[in-house]
Protein backbone atom coordinates (compact mmCIF):
# COMPACT_ATOMS: atom_id res chain seq x y z
CA UNK A 1 0.00 0.00 0.00
CA UNK A 2 1.18 3.25 -1.05
CA UNK A 3 0.41 6.78 0.83
CA UNK A 4 1.38 10.02 0.11
CA UNK A 5 2.10 13.33 1.88
CA UNK A 6 4.73 15.36 0.71
CA UNK A 7 5.03 18.59 2.10
CA UNK A 8 8.54 19.93 1.99
CA UNK A 9 8.48 23.99 2.10
CA UNK A 10 12.21 24.63 3.72
CA UNK A 11 15.12 23.54 1.34
CA UNK A 12 18.56 23.43 3.03
CA UNK A 13 20.34 27.02 2.89
CA UNK A 14 23.72 25.45 4.51
CA UNK A 15 26.10 24.09 1.19
CA UNK A 16 26.58 20.27 2.19
CA UNK A 17 30.47 20.65 1.78
CA UNK A 18 31.66 23.44 2.95
CA UNK A 19 35.64 23.18 1.92
CA UNK A 20 34.14 22.67 -1.37
CA UNK A 21 31.97 25.93 -1.63
CA UNK A 22 31.20 27.19 -4.97
CA UNK A 23 30.17 31.13 -5.50
CA UNK A 24 26.82 30.13 -7.36
CA UNK A 25 25.23 27.14 -5.30
CA UNK A 26 21.36 25.96 -5.71
CA UNK A 27 19.92 23.27 -3.36
CA UNK A 28 17.78 20.83 -4.98
CA UNK A 29 16.38 19.30 -2.07
CA UNK A 30 12.07 20.42 -1.87
CA UNK A 31 8.76 18.87 -3.62
CA UNK A 32 9.64 16.81 -6.80
CA UNK A 33 7.66 15.09 -8.57
CA UNK A 34 7.26 11.36 -8.37
CA UNK A 35 6.24 8.26 -9.99
CA UNK A 36 6.89 4.54 -9.48
CA UNK A 37 8.15 2.85 -12.45
CA UNK A 38 6.09 0.96 -14.78
CA UNK A 39 7.04 -1.22 -17.12
CA UNK A 40 6.16 -0.06 -20.57
CA UNK A 41 7.40 3.13 -19.20
CA UNK A 42 10.71 3.27 -22.09
CA UNK A 43 11.40 6.94 -21.87
CA UNK A 44 11.14 9.89 -19.53
CA UNK A 45 8.14 11.23 -21.65
CA UNK A 46 6.09 8.00 -20.94
CA UNK A 47 5.63 8.99 -17.00
CA UNK A 48 3.12 10.02 -15.89
CA UNK A 49 3.65 11.80 -12.38
CA UNK A 50 1.13 11.28 -9.94
CA UNK A 51 2.77 11.98 -6.77
CA UNK A 52 5.29 14.16 -5.02
CA UNK A 53 8.31 13.30 -3.00
CA UNK A 54 10.24 15.43 -0.29
CA UNK A 55 13.97 15.16 -1.22
CA UNK A 56 16.69 14.33 -0.43
CA UNK A 57 14.23 11.85 1.95
CA UNK A 58 14.05 8.17 0.26
CA UNK A 59 10.54 6.76 -0.87
CA UNK A 60 10.45 4.64 1.98
CA UNK A 61 10.53 6.85 4.69
CA UNK A 62 7.90 8.74 6.66
CA UNK A 63 9.79 12.10 5.85
CA UNK A 64 9.57 11.34 1.81
CA UNK A 65 5.44 11.75 1.97
CA UNK A 66 5.68 8.52 -0.04
CA UNK A 67 5.70 5.71 2.68
CA UNK A 68 6.69 2.80 0.72
CA UNK A 69 5.73 -0.87 2.62
CA UNK A 70 6.44 -2.91 0.18
CA UNK A 71 9.21 -3.42 -2.44
CA UNK A 72 9.38 -1.50 -5.84
CA UNK A 73 11.28 -2.25 -9.17
CA UNK A 74 12.34 1.92 -9.45
CA UNK A 75 10.45 5.11 -9.60
CA UNK A 76 11.07 8.05 -11.59
CA UNK A 77 11.66 11.88 -10.25
CA UNK A 78 10.97 15.22 -11.70
CA UNK A 79 11.66 18.81 -10.93
CA UNK A 80 12.43 21.82 -13.24
CA UNK A 81 14.80 24.47 -12.04
CA UNK A 82 16.44 27.61 -13.50
CA UNK A 83 20.11 27.70 -13.94
CA UNK A 84 20.23 31.22 -14.40
CA UNK A 85 22.32 32.94 -17.19
CA UNK A 86 25.27 31.46 -18.64
CA UNK A 87 28.55 32.59 -20.69
CA UNK A 88 29.32 30.64 -23.64
CA UNK A 89 32.67 28.76 -21.77
CA UNK A 90 30.19 27.86 -18.54
CA UNK A 91 27.77 25.03 -18.11
CA UNK A 92 25.37 23.71 -15.24
CA UNK A 93 26.63 20.73 -13.14
CA UNK A 94 23.87 19.19 -11.27
CA UNK A 95 25.24 16.59 -8.56
CA UNK A 96 23.30 13.69 -7.28
CA UNK A 97 24.22 11.85 -3.92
Amino acid sequence: MYRFRASFSKPATDYPRPLLRRASWTSLDGTWDFAFHHELWEHPADVEFTRAIAVPFAPETKKSGVVVDRPFNGCWYRRRFEGGQLAPDESVLVVFG
